[in-house]
């Protein structure tokens, strides 16, 4: 079973001029960073109402234009090749979205170093798509940094370790590894209710993660019983 990125805000920097080459200008005169931002922005709304192909095209034409306005080394750049990537890894494109966070990933470290909710992010965004890939052990190399890193950055009470917790907790269950997702379930259940998002779907997500990996033990003890 497949997991679904999602998209974290990305701490805001302020941006900086660069200087053009003349075949660059056509870039500038055709779009101001106040629309550029716009159409970003209205990239990732479609995106989280699931029209993937047309937030893929409005997202790729931002991560055009950025990396020819700003360069390949500035944040916005770095968010474009973010954001595009969780358009890609939850259209099926997974191989496209782990080389795009790879890459974002590369810049988020060159600017931020390692201790960073971006860097967070990206690395829990990769542990994602190499699970949709089967490549278990390197994602769950990489959920267990992102993990770390939510902690250390926005703290053991914040909604984003909440959902890092339930997505290695889910991980893992589909490792059937029962007894080890369920501490991080339940952990991720708490961290919701002390943050008063009872009624968010990322909480009943984690609880129904929970809910599946109590089942799923369920099921196993009956098994050992009967036999």
């Amino acid at each position: 079973m497949s997991e679904k990125l999602r998209n974290v805000p990305r701490v805001k920097e302020k941006k900086t001029a660069k200087v053009f080459l003349p075949e660059e200008e056509y870039a500038v005169r055709y779009e101001h960073p106040d629309l550029l931002d716009f159409i970003n922005d209205h990239g990732i709304k479609l995106e989280n109402q699931g029209n993937y192909s047309d937030a893929e095209t409005l997202l790729r034409h931002v991560l055009e234009v950025r990396g020819i306005t700003l360069g390949n080394d500035h944040p916005d750049f770095a968010d474009s090749l973010h954001n595009l990537g969780i358009v890609l890894g939850n259209s099926g494109k997974y191989e496209e979205a782990e080389a795009l966070f790879r890459q974002s990933l590369e810049i988020q470290l060159k600017l931020h170093g390692e201790v960073h909710r971006d860097v967070a992010s990206s690395l829990n965004n990769l542990g994602i798509v190499l699970f949709n890939q089967g490549r278990n052990i390197e994602a769950e190399t990489f959920y267990r940094r992102a993990l770390e890193l939510w902690k250390m950055t926005v703290g053991n009470d914040h909604v984003d370790y909440a959902c890092s917790l339930n997505e290695l907790a889910w991980f893992l269950y589909n490792q059937k590894r029962f007894a080890d997702a369920e501490p991080f379930a339940r952990e991720s259940l708490q961290v919701f209710e002390k943050s008063g998002q009872r009624d968010s779907d990322d909480y009943f997500q984690a609880q129904d993660t929970l809910e599946q990996i109590i089942q799923a033990q369920t099921r196993l003890l009956k098994a050992k019983i009967t036999n």
